[in-house]
């Protein structure tokens, strides 16, 4: 019978280590768990607003390139100009908010 209790308090002092040990690792998981969570929000607001970037500027774009076809416009070699470096201008943000954008999905 000596034995038996020698063995049950064993046993309850293995579960008190572990417990102690536990805890101070719940801790540090639960820290690092919040901590996860919020990158997560913030990643996903981050796509969010990257999303109704790029269709801004896809609308943006696509305004521009039919402004080209406005007589007016393509009559006007200084306003086709102006129009080309917006479209490069709206290219270049696009090309960078899509290539942000797919950083932030994988």
């Amino acid at each position: 019978m000596g034995g038996a209790g020698t063995q049950a308090g064993g046993a309850g002092a293995g579960i008190a280590a572990g417990g102690a040990s536990g805890a101070g690792g719940g801790s540090s998981t639960w820290s690092q768990d919040k901590q996860a969570k919020r990158e997560e929000r913030s990643r996903q607001r981050r796509l969010e607003q990257l999303e109704r970037d790029i269709a801004g500027l896809e609308a943006e774009l696509a305004e521009l390139e039919q402004s080209l076809a406005d007589p007016a416009v393509y009559n006007d070699y200084v306003l086709v100009q102006e129009k080309n470096a917006a479209i490069e201008v709206c290219r270049d943000k696009l090309t960078a908010a899509y290539e942000e954008w797919e950083q932030l999905l994988e």
